[in-house]
This record gives C-alpha cells, sequence and structure tokens, in this order.
C-alpha cells in the first residue's frame, strides 16, 4: 500500500510540474495538485 500511495504522489507531482510549463501556467491546478502530493508524502 504504501509504494502504491508513493507511486500516486510521484504521479501528482509529475503532473504539477508538467502544469505549470504550460503557456500559460495552469497554477490553480498544480497547486491543487501539489497539495494532495504533499498530503499523502506526510500520511504515508
Amino acid at each position: 500500500l504504501s509504494r502504491l500511495v508513493r507511486d500516486i504522489g510521484d504521479y501528482f507531482l509529475t503532473e504539477s510540474k508538467r502544469l505549470l510549463d504550460e503557456n500559460p501556467p495552469n497554477n490553480s491546478a498544480a497547486y491543487h495538485r501539489l497539495s494532495w502530493t504533499h498530503k499523502l508524502y506526510e500520511r504515508y
């Protein structure tokens, strides 16, 4: 389970970086994914 949660967190991190690299950057969507990534890493 912990490996699955880590993989999901890594996916959210990668996706948020992609959203920030867009032109124009989609900051609100990236922030949403980064906040979920932080919560997952804190809990597991």
